[in-house]
Formats: structure tokens, C-alpha cells, sequence
């Protein structure tokens, strides 16, 4: 259903995620469940965030799990957003686009700010 809207890679592990982080590009949203065989969500998680290749990556949290604490772990290790099961589709996808906005927004931020200071050393470089 979704993969109309988006370009979709599944894994059936953490560590088969994981796996294909190690593919280019890098995907915008990891979307991951908390209780996955092997390696939980969370863990997935601060694996993601502690590799400066991909610690900028959105992790969005599906959960049927209903516990503050896992919520607040997941938050603490650099977790957006958890969305419950079942899910909602137009929820879902309306969540994962607010997302994606948020996303192009930090990359054009992150662009204007290299281009900015590259214009401020050569101004420095030119007096």
C-alpha cells in the first residue's frame, strides 16, 4: 500500500537493517519495531545514532507496546516519534510526510549554513 507513496526497503532483524545501512544513499526514515528478533528497536537505535554516517537518520518507532519507559528510552536514544498498533494508514503516512518535511527542511539549513561559511572564508581570505 505504502509503496506507492515512497521508496521502500524492508529488513526482517535489526541486524539485517543494519545491513543495509551499508548501501548509499542512506534512507531519510528508518521506521523499526521495538521488539524485533536479535536486536531490539532501541538497540537498533543507538547503533544508528552512534555512527556518524548515519546519526542524522530519523527513527520512528512502531510499536504495539503501550509503556512510557520504552517511549522515553526510545526518546533518550534519539528516537521522532513512536506511532502505535494497529495503525491508522492516512495517520501513518500523514506522520511519516511531517517527517520528511522536517528532513528537507534540516537539509536546506545544513546546505545554506555550508554555503555561508564557505562565502565568509573567502570574504576573510579576499580582505
Amino acid at each position: 500500500m505504502f509503496e506507492s507513496l515512497f521508496n521502500i526497503k524492508t529488513a526482517g532483524s535489526g541486524h539485517e537493517a543494519l545491513g543495509t545501512l551499508e548501501e548509499t544513499p542512506l534512507p531519510d526514515i528508518v521506521i523499526a519495531d521495538l521488539g524485533m528478533p536479535g536486536m531490539n528497536g532501541h538497540q537498533l537505535c543507538e547503533a544508528i545514532k552512534s555512527d556518524a554516517r548515519t546519526r542524522d537518520i530519523t527513527i520512528i518507532f512502531l510499536t504495539g507496546e503501550d509503556t512510557t519507559e520504552a517511549e522515553l528510552e526510545g526518546f533518550e536514544l534519539g528516537a521522532a516519534d513512536f506511532i502505535p498498533k494497529p495503525v491508522e494508514p492516512r495517520t501513518f503516512v500523514s506522520r511519516i510526510r511531517s517527517h520528511m518535511r522536517r528532513k528537507l527542511e534540516r537539509d536546506r539549513l545544513q546546505d545554506l549554513s555550508e554555503y555561508l561559511e564557505l562565502r565568509s572564508r573567502n570574504l576573510t581570505q579576499s580582505s
